[in-house]
């Protein structure tokens, strides 16, 4: 349990400044943003909570934010996967198979097969959401 606490406690905000210390600066010196506000708008992005008043208004502020959020999103994934994968969800998952009286060998019958599931997470990842953040960079 200390190993999972300190995952949870030091790994993960030290996987948040990652991304922080690699794009803020960047986007700190194209914007003229002090050091501090661009830190707190990577770190926002990676959350996904707006800490931060300032937003990129330059072309090229707009194509680093864009690369920083979807490697922000990377990095968010890969944390909550990390989190899925504690102990602690295993046993909740059991806890509710209890409560709700269905088994787990049910619902591995329901779950779509991996090539399928596997195909609809890369349309997502390397053209929706690129897609969506792209139309957005540039509407804003």
């Amino acid at each position: 349990i200390v190993g999972h606490a300190l995952v949870v406690l030091i790994g993960l905000p030290v996987c948040c400044l990652v991304p922080a210390l690699l794009f803020g600066p960047a986007l700190a010196s194209v914007e003229g943003w002090r050091a501090v506000d661009a830190l707190l708008y990577v770190v926002g992005d990676l959350v996904l909570l707006s800490v931060t008043p300032v937003v990129p208004v330059t072309p090229l502020g707009r194509a680093a934010d864009f690369l920083s959020s979807c490697v922000s999103f990377g990095v968010f994934s890969w944390l909550l996967t990390l989190l899925g994968g504690l102990p602690v969800v295993a046993s909740s998952k059991t806890l509710l198979y209890k409560m709700t009286g269905r088994s787990e060998e049910e619902e591995d019958e329901e779950d779509a097969p991996l090539s399928s599931t596997l195909l609809t997470f890369g349309a997502f990842v390397l053209v929706i959401m690129p897609a969506v953040f792209l139309a957005c960079a540039v509407l804003l």
